[in-house]
């Protein structure tokens, strides 16, 4: 009965203690390529019914694989493994810049990556009636410039960025 509250640099984790398990050794495991770069806690000891453990040092936003190995005396038993994803932080605007390009007779725009960003929009409104339209998306994540076509002259405009 493992209860997992994922945070954005780990996880609280807590289950049932068994009364002959003398500790706990856990291990959570993100895969980076083809790597396993894990995160590893041993001797983890259980005060009463409920077991606790809260890992630190993980990634926002990353898939990891969660072991928890009870030990009895100089035995480990075996367990079954466990995925969970780290959470999200606040979502925050991206830092931007625009400049039209007379060489091109387009604007480009680039912007700075936000931590745990699954893609990138750009909306572009006129300053007379505010309205908003949505004119370049991408859920590409590394993508963080485009140039867009050059807009309709003598017309003021606002862009945002935004994830």
């Amino acid at each position: 009965n493992l209860n997992i509250n994922p945070t954005t640099e780990g996880a609280e984790l807590s289950w049932d203690h068994g009364k002959c398990i003398e500790s706990y050794r856990i291990i959570a495991c993100k895969l980076d390529g083809h790597d396993q770069i894990c995160e590893e806690n041993e001797g983890i000891k259980a005060d009463s019914h409920k077991a606790t453990h809260t890992i630190h040092g993980l990634e926002p936003c990353t898939d990891y694989k969660l072991h928890i190995y009870p030990t009895t005396a100089d035995t480990q038993l075996n367990t079954q493994t466990i995925s969970f994803k780290t959470a999200s932080p606040a979502a925050k605007s991206p830092q931007f810049s625009g400049k039209f390009n007379q060489e091109t007779n387009k604007l480009d725009i680039d912007w700075s990556s936000v931590q745990c960003a699954a893609g990138y929009k750009i909306q572009q409104e006129t300053i007379e009636n505010g309205e908003p339209t949505l004119i370049w998306k991408s859920e590409n994540y590394q993508k963080l410039s485009v140039s867009l076509d050059s807009p309709e002259p003598c017309v003021k405009y606002s862009y945002t960025v935004s994830t």
